[in-house]
């Protein structure tokens, strides 16, 4: 079974890596993502309250992101989860929340797992920061049609 060591060593300097904490100690995690420098290119996350209190207390530096489904709202990602990310599923997921969420100082993220080509563009439309999916070929296409229509009437403008 590989191990998480190996896999962020042969990452480093390539990706972002968004490390989701299912179960474990939080801050043998921390000390890991530590050691190979990631920086901001790092961020976690967990379904897990404790794990999320100890990411809060050992590392409070470090990028967190958070579900709305988690948070209950966004004050409650702010204010009692100390996010930085806020993650929007398929159906919670509107041109006004994540506007709002990035007035406020966050990015945002959805997971998504359909091919679900109308709410892909909606995305790129809207400047959602990160993308969870299982369908990259067709949100990069998806994308690259968007990017091309809205540079095609910025330049008509």
């Amino acid at each position: 079974m590989p191990r998480l060591e190996d896999f962020l060593r042969r990452l480093k300097g390539r990706v972002k890596i968004y490390c989701e904490i299912k179960q474990a100690d939080a801050g043998r995690v921390v000390d890991m993502l530590d050691g190979f420098a990631f920086g901001n290119d790092v961020f976690v996350s967990s379904f897990s309250a404790d794990i999320r209190d100890d990411l809060r207390r050992i590392a409070p530096d470090i990028r967190r992101n958070v579900q709305l489904h988690i948070a209950g709202s966004l004050e409650q990602a702010i204010h009692h989860e100390q996010a930085h990310i806020f993650e929007f599923l398929e159906e919670n997921v509107t041109r006004d929340a994540i506007h709002e969420a990035k007035a406020r100082g966050l990015e945002t993220m959805i997971f998504i797992d359909t091919p679900n080509a109308e709410l892909f563009a909606k995305l790129v439309e809207w400047q959602i920061d990160y993308v969870n999916l299982d369908y990259a070929a067709l949100f990069r296409a998806v994308q690259q049609e968007v990017m091309l229509r809205l540079d095609g009437a910025a330049q008509t403008i």
